[in-house]
């Protein structure tokens, strides 16, 4: 709506670039209102969105030029720079406000987008997130805590009372004046199916008509209170909900910037620590669970990683330990190893400082009798971030052959 989708592929990219691989990217439908600002039909609102993905998606990961053709977008040449510093493409994150298209399109296996959910009451935020899990097992795999969000405006002040009193008019100039539509402004007749805007409209008829700052705590549509009351309520909807990832929204409405500066302080000091200790505890577990080989999902069978190798120029498979081993190099140097008992494939980074990164994260772990540079990586990878990684780690290696041992591979992109 805002601009053309290529023009956003090459800004994001350039963001992207420009913070070393920080960008975020988050993919929004707009609600109803913003199709009538701009004089575009809502009800074309889902097939828009998913071709303008589709070529945003195609600029940032097929290198030189293409051609796309679709019904809304349509270009002879496309060849966007620069390219996005992470590979295949920064995070994409889904926001929305419940309707079962937007999460049926974010839980996909081909692209397993973490799934925000704003503006809408606690019980609402549940439910649209239980209704991802049971899409993912669905489509045949178990939905992690990081894929879910929770984007909700919290105040932390000195006391309870104080913080009511400072964050009042500015959460209800924020709720009842600058959010505030009729429904059919939010959701206009053919923006969403009739099921979702029954589901949506049920699960937040309390969210319409003036609300003030008591009921939207008690429905959990605003977290207020001191630094400790504010940290156990969030503890607790953590409990509830099972989100991996928290947006809290430290200025809301007309709230000035002292008080916004002053939130922000009290947050990182009295709050943060609590809610990062919790996703420390939910690493650990991913950790005891990889050691005890109990991956849920396995998607990146030991077929897979080897047919993606053996696509690799120059690569060679043998087992050099014996005992089942899939060990592939190239030159003679190793890129890639299957352990004939330890689940997910080894796979060389380009540094230490990655490899740490990336454990630290939980996006493997380490590679028993490797060097500290390798990984191992989990085996619930998305099909391309798998050929992706096993892709670097043949570069990396091929890169530090001799000249002559490289001139004698075919080229690889």
């Amino acid at each position: 709506l805002r601009q053309h989708p290529l023009t956003l592929a090459e800004e994001h990219a350039m963001i992207d670039t420009l913070t070393r691989g920080r960008l975020i990217t988050g993919f929004v439908r707009g609600i109803g209102a913003e199709y009538h600002v701009f004089g575009v039909d809502p009800t074309t609102s889902h097939e828009r969105f998913h071709e303008a993905h589709d070529l945003i998606i195609r600029a940032w990961t097929e290198t030189g030029p293409f051609e796309f053709s679709g019904k809304h977008y349509k270009h002879r040449y496309v060849n966007t720079w620069p390219r996005p510093y992470q590979q295949p493409h920064p995070p994409v994150w889904i926001p929305s406000q419940g309707s079962q298209e937007t999460i049926d399109f974010a839980s996909h296996p081909d692209r397993r987008y973490t799934y925000l959910q704003t503006f809408s009451p606690a019980a609402a935020v549940k439910k649209y997130l239980d209704l991802y899990r049971v899409r993912s097992q669905e489509y045949g795999y178990t939905a992690a805590d990081s894929q879910l969000g929770w984007a909700v405006p919290v105040y932390v002040g000195e006391t309870d009372e104080s913080a009511m009193a400072e964050a009042r008019v500015h959460f209800e100039n924020f709720r009842n004046y600058f959010a505030r539509m009729p429904l059919e402004m939010l959701l206009p007749p053919g923006y969403t199916s009739r099921a979702s805007m029954k589901r949506v409209a049920a699960a937040k008829t309390s969210m319409f008509g003036d609300l003030a700052i008591e009921p939207a705590m008690e429905m959990g549509m605003m977290v207020c209170g001191s630094a400790a009351t504010v940290r156990d309520r969030l503890i607790d909807y953590h409990a509830e909900m099972g989100f991996g990832n928290l947006i809290a929204l430290l200025q809301f409405g007309t709230l000035p910037a002292e008080l916004t500066d002053a939130n922000m302080d009290r947050f990182a000091s009295g709050v943060m620590p609590a809610l990062q200790a919790i996703g420390e505890r939910a690493v650990e577990q991913r950790k005891i669970a990889w050691k005890a080989g109990r991956a849920t999902e396995c998607r990146m069978s030991r077929d897979r990683v080897n047919e993606i190798c053996r696509a690799f120029p120059g690569a060679e498979v043998s087992d050099p330990w014996g005992g089942g081993h899939d060990a592939w190099k190239v030159g003679g140097k190793m890129f890639a190893c299957i352990g004939a008992v330890t689940p997910g494939v080894s796979v060389k980074t380009d540094s230490t400082e990655t490899a740490e990164m990336m454990i630290e994260f939980g996006a493997g772990r380490k590679a028993p009798y490797f060097h500290r540079s390798w990984i191992n990586i989990p085996s619930d990878l998305p099909e391309d971030e798998l050929r992706h990684r096993l892709a670097e780690s043949y570069r990396i290696v091929r890169s530090g052959l001799t000249k002559k041992a490289q001139a004698s591979l075919d080229l690889f992109d």
